[in-house]
């Protein structure tokens, strides 16, 4: 009988630390902020294209930069 106590207070603890677990336990820290920066000091100090087909490219590199700034938008607002 007392191994099954022992048991079950063990099945108890496990269970309340799998499901009252904290978010900031299980949610990486990124400074999205600094990733951004980053990325975005990338395109700025690239030149200009000389050909269509390279500002094609640019714009294209651009619009890709501004489609991950909107998708990281929630994160970043807090992160700087």
């Amino acid at each position: 009988m007392k191994q099954l106590r022992v048991r079950v207070m063990k099945l108890r603890e496990e269970h309340d630390r799998i499901y009252h677990i904290t978010r900031s336990e299980q949610v990486p820290t990124v400074n999205w902020g600094k990733i951004i920066d980053e990325k975005l000091a990338n395109v700025n100090n690239k030149g200009y294209g000389q050909d269509l087909l390279t500002i094609e490219n640019e714009v294209e590199e651009h619009n890709i930069f501004h489609s991950e700034v909107e998708a990281l938008a929630p994160y970043i607002t807090g992160d700087r």
